[in-house]
């Protein structure tokens, strides 16, 4: 009877921990479209004191992909609220040392 309570405890641990792995931390930005380039889809937004900085996503959904297409001038100017997801890629660089990179995706946008 122990082992069956204990492997359940086991399991359902092991659920609990993948899930919360799973989670993944979005945030929002708000500015309008600039243009794609090689490394990545441009979007402008303001600081309060009304200075400007660009904002580049180095990945976008499929989904998202499919309903907007970034790759195209149409969009260039447009506002959008754009959701978004950072993760930290780390690789060997040239001379065999660690390396990080952060990679910003497209979750989901909203034309303003």
């Amino acid at each position: 009877m122990k082992s069956i309570v204990f492997k359940g405890l086991l399991l359902v641990s092991f659920f609990s921990l993948t899930a919360l792995q799973n989670l993944q931390e979005t945030n929002t930005f708000t500015g309008f479209y600039d243009g794609h380039e090689d490394y990545g889809y441009n979007f402008i937004g303001e600081y309060d004191d009304g200075s400007e900085y660009t904002m580049t996503f180095h990945k976008i959904d499929p989904k998202v992909a499919d309903s907007f297409d970034f790759d195209s001038d149409a969009l260039l100017g447009k506002d959008f609220e754009v959701t978004y997801k950072t993760e930290i890629k780390t690789f060997k660089d040239e001379d065999g040392f660690d390396d990080e990179k952060e990679i910003i995706t497209i979750l989901a946008v909203k034309s303003l």
